[in-house]
């Protein structure tokens, strides 16, 4: 196992890509494959965050050390591979369909309240 961590990140079909590491997101990033947004992990851990909240490299290997230790002390979250769809995923949909019903009465409303032309 390589010292240097290693991370999973959502591509635009919304499956679980990697591990990598960090120096191959940052090349996803500038190619722009990545954006602040996309949601990554470290290999181990558990928490999803976005890309833009990863702090500079000296910084995460400190952070992935304590990470690691931490994840080694629970459950694996690499259980996600092989199923259809990772628990994050299913959550992230449903707040999605909730914007999504938001936004159309929003639309709905804007629409009634326009005087006629």
């Amino acid at each position: 196992m390589s010292a240097e961590p290693r991370y999973y990140y959502v591509d635009a079909q919304n499956q679980a890509m990697g591990p990598i590491p960090f120096a191959e997101l940052l090349a996803l990033k500038t190619a722009g494959t990545i954006h602040d947004a996309t949601l990554v992990v470290l290999e181990g851990a558990s928490e999803w965050a976005a890309f833009s909240t990863l702090k500079p490299t000296g910084a995460v290997k400190a952070e992935a050390t304590s990470r690691r230790t931490h994840a080694e002390q629970g459950p694996s979250s690499a259980g996600f591979r092989g199923e259809t769809e990772p628990p994050w995923a299913s959550h992230l949909s449903q707040k999605i369909d909730q914007l999504t019903a938001a936004m159309e009465k929003l639309v709905t409303a804007l629409e009634k309240s326009r005087p006629p032309a």
